[in-house]
């Protein structure tokens, strides 16, 4: 009896033995007793449920840090199969280890959360928690006291298209991201040191291509609740498939398809760069003033005036106004009237007209912008059927607000359009036009 009860005595020694030795290791330097969900100063069974009615969003209260067991600044799943084994005696450790660092901790934001730490990029439209774009460069830019990676939840139409991630508007080093068809999560690994940034979300593609909608975006760390500084000249281009990148990642006169357009890589985002300027594109491949490339019906009218052309949604010009409107458009109606298979032809009358409705229609939605009007990076010339060179000179006389310039490059890219180099120096060629016109 006496051998039986010493037995017993060891054996409760060594199990308070056990017991200390179990809490010592999960104290860390700060004090915080991993594991101790419950803040009873004990872990046993209750932490382990209280762990699992919490993570499964019952309502309930625990303590954070110390339910943070793998040491990764989350708490899910892992931290609850930990605490879990720990209580089976596995080999394992709560809380951080001698080669455990701190993780910074994540934040998601819906896009209606973001609106205090952002702005607005070109013509998206914000509708409820998410935010929708349609036009080429349109999207969202925001501060976050952040490092490591960024993430996003983004929804495309069809079968994929772009979206850039520009950093602290490292306008060199954006990132163009792969985005496929449907509902899908999308992380940059940005490296971002630890402290403030300025993050620029936008869409590559035209309108005609996809639809694009943003969902949320998740840090490491938070968003700072400022609105990034807005730039004080704000420029907006309309055009066609010269402003919206088409063929312009194409080289040697390839075929163009959609793969190669980047809205962030032409003429009018280069000017915008070297002005340190913001812009806005709103164009669409093939249109153009009195008649499109093929298609008499494809006008400016048709695109101009929506935010989301898809739906009809107007744009509201108040949330936007241009100092300076450029004016890329004229290439498809010259393409068109030269084409001797379409046996038509305009009057200077009738084409001078019908470029002062596009004017008037600008100035009455921007009432104290200046306007550029540029042509030639695709071939444009005065031919018999039209002359539009003419008619834009003889605007420019007549109109104060009005500059005429033609801008010739080659056509390197995809389908005889320029390539990014091409881009690249007419941007620089309109800035400094823009600046020794308009602004010196």
């Amino acid at each position: 009896m006496r051998i039986a009860k010493k037995a017993i005595s060891i054996l409760l020694i060594m199990t308070l033995c056990l017991g200390t030795m179990a809490t010592l290791a999960s104290v860390s330097a700060e004090g915080i007793l991993y594991g101790n969900c419950n803040d009873d100063k004990e872990i046993d069974l209750k932490d382990s449920l209280v762990l699992r009615q919490y993570i499964a969003k019952y309502d309930v209260t625990i303590n954070e840090e110390a339910a943070d067991v793998v040491y990764d600044g989350k708490i899910n799943s892992k931290d609850s199969l930990v605490l879990r084994q720990y209580l089976a005696e596995y080999d394992v450790v709560l809380g951080p280890t001698t080669t455990t660092e701190p993780q910074p901790q994540t934040e998601t934001y819906t896009v209606d959360q973001m609106l205090a730490s952002s702005n607005l990029v070109g013509r998206s439209v914000v509708d409820g928690t998410v935010l929708k774009m349609e036009q080429t460069t349109s999207g969202i830019e925001f501060m976050a006291d952040c490092e490591g990676s960024i993430t996003f939840e983004a929804t495309c139409s069809g079968d994929g298209g772009y979206m850039g991630v520009m950093i602290d508007d490292d306008f060199d080093n954006m990132t163009r991201v792969t985005l496929t068809g449907g509902t899908h999560a999308y992380t940059v690994d940005a490296n971002l040191a630890s402290g403030e940034h300025k993050i620029r979300i936008v869409k590559l593609n035209e309108w005609v291509r996809n639809t694009m909608q943003l969902l949320s975006v998740t840090v490491e760390g938070t968003l700072t609740g400022a609105k990034p500084q807005e730039k004080e000249l704000k420029l907006e281009f309309y055009g066609d498939s010269i402003t919206v990148g088409y063929g312009n990642l194409e080289s040697g006169g390839g075929k163009w398809n959609w793969q190669y357009q980047d809205g962030y890589r032409t003429y009018a985002a280069y000017c915008a760069d070297e002005l340190g300027a913001e812009f806005s594109s709103v164009a669409t491949s093939g249109y153009g003033v009195t008649t499109g490339f093929s298609d008499k019906t494809q006008t400016w009218d048709k695109f101009a005036g929506y935010s989301l052309v898809n739906s009809k949604t107007e744009w509201d010009f108040d949330a936007y106004q241009a100092d300076i409107v450029v004016v890329n458009l004229g290439t498809n109606d010259f393409s068109y009237y030269n084409n001797t298979g379409n046996n038509a032809s305009i009057s200077n009358e009738d084409f001078k007209a019908a470029c002062q409705e596009l004017l008037d229609w600008i100035r009455s939605k921007n009432p104290d912008c200046e306007i550029v009007w540029v042509l030639g990076m695709n071939y444009v010339a005065d031919v018999n059927n039209i002359k539009p060179l003419t008619v834009l000179q003889e605007l420019d006389e007549e109109l104060d607000y009005l500059h005429f310039t033609k801008i010739t490059t080659s056509q390197s890219g995809g389908d005889s359009h320029p390539s990014v180099a091409d881009h690249e120096k007419a941007g620089a060629t309109l800035a400094e036009y823009i600046r020794t016109e308009i602004l010196n």
